[in-house]
């Protein structure tokens, strides 16, 4: 039996979020390099922290929890959370410019997500499903112009045998 699903949903996530995004737009697993920001990117396992790169050390990446399942023999159920980012700068200070490409890249990432609620059968017992739960827009000026973020939260149940 396997200890946690979550790292093998975030690793799913990085691969859908890498093919459902559009040409020149980044995929990260989990926190990135700070010199290694492009224009337009998304990080799986993290929230980007306060400037859309996560400077400041270590970040949330998500959560699993687990309780015992009735059927017995060890079976556990699992819900659990990853955290996924979406940013895009547009070096100019108008942020409608890069509010429109995240806008485009968490459609795009949510569409594929719908498409595949049991992230390719690794949650295949009926009843368990990743789905979005949660979105929080960021904005700000920086040095590298206007910043636009939005912070997702992809939900999954799952059961451990």
């Amino acid at each position: 039996m396997s200890t946690t699903l979550f790292w093998a949903v975030r690793s799913y996530l990085v691969t859908l979020a890498d093919s459902s995004s559009a040409r020149g737009v980044v995929t990260f697993d989990g926190p990135l390099i700070r010199g290694s920001v492009p224009h337009s990117y998304i990080i799986i396992g993290s929230d980007g922290g306060e400037d859309g790169v996560g400077s400041g050390g270590l970040q949330d990446g998500g959560i699993a929890n687990q309780v015992d399942h009735p059927i017995g023999n060890g079976a556990r159920d699992e819900t659990g959370e990853v955290i996924c980012s979406f940013w895009s700068r547009s070096g100019g200070t108008d942020l409608a410019v890069p509010r429109a490409a995240v806008a485009s890249m968490t459609s795009d990432f949510v569409a594929a997500l719908n498409a595949d609620r049991t992230l390719g059968g690794l949650l295949s017992t009926p009843g368990w499903y990743a789905a979005l739960s949660s979105l929080r827009p960021r904005e700000a000026q920086t040095d590298r112009g206007a910043l636009a973020g939005e912070v997702l939260t992809v939900s999954y149940r799952a059961l451990l045998i």
